[in-house]
């Protein structure tokens, strides 16, 4: 069942936050866990003795993100279509190691953008000599891992109220300079959406996400912005292709660029 409009004549907003965790509670959006830390304490007990932590479920969780998807798909798309007529442009006659290899250079530097860097995962194995090999967590699944964080970001916002209050009205354009975190979102499924594709062309990594539909585009007239034209040169300096990233792909939704 889709929660949209669920609790529809509800103030969430302005609802005293028991009462609201109370009603959640009774429709099933949110539901209590226990939280074991993670420390080396030898006596933690277990199950734990504690309150329970509440936190949404997964259903009204997934439902925002993907009504926000659907809402704003223009504003993705936008930049998305700017962005590949612009790489067509600039791979046109090139070979196939030549394509791939400009490819990898704006699939590198948006995906970097877009991760967060304080966070480093690493695999380290060993093989039947006991000798060990380090590799690194891809680039599509550590914004993997950045989405569903994201998504919880989401429904802690008051995004979630409106969305559960059918409040449709409340999902503007106009919302999208003044929200933060909706802006972010916009952002990082931009950047998302295009280093997918890019994946799906050229095989960088394996792709952990689940694949969409292939979907068609007319040549789109409601790509309002003129996207500039990358300067024809044989390389593009790491300069020059992140400065176009970042005026391109995130230049139009103000101070929402990722941090």
């Amino acid at each position: 069942m889709d929660p949209f409009g669920l609790l529809k004549g509800h103030d969430l907003t302005n609802m005293d936050p028991m009462d609201r965790q109370r009603l959640l509670l009774s429709h099933g959006l949110m539901e209590p866990i226990h939280v074991i830390a993670l420390t080396a304490e030898p006596k933690q007990v277990f199950p734990p003795t504690g309150p329970p932590v509440m936190r949404y479920t997964q259903h009204p969780t997934i439902a925002l993100h993907s009504f926000l998807l659907d809402r704003y798909i223009d504003l993705i798309d936008g930049p998305f279509l700017g962005f590949f007529h612009d790489f067509n442009e600039e791979i046109f006659g090139l070979g196939k190691k030549k394509s791939k290899k400009l490819a990898l250079q704006y699939y590198t530097l948006l995906a970097d953008s877009m991760i967060t860097k304080s966070i480093r995962f690493i695999r380290v194995q060993k093989d039947k000599s006991g000798i060990e090999s380090v590799s690194n967590i891809g680039k599509l699944e550590m914004l993997d891992g950045q989405r569903n964080t994201l998504k919880d970001n989401l429904a802690n916002s008051e995004l979630l109220d409106h969305y559960l209050m059918g409040d449709e009205g409340h999902f503007s354009i106009d919302l999208v300079g003044n929200d933060k975190t909706l802006g972010h979102f916009i952002d990082f499924e931009t950047a998302l959406k295009i280093l997918l594709s890019l994946n799906h062309s050229y095989g960088f990594e394996a792709n952990p996400f689940s694949v969409p539909q292939e979907k068609t585009f007319e040549e789109p007239n409601q790509v309002k912005k003129t996207i500039p034209k990358i300067k024809k040169t044989s390389v593009l300096s790491d300069e020059e292709a992140l400065d176009y990233l970042l005026k391109n792909v995130f230049g139009s939704k103000g101070d929402t660029k990722p941090k």
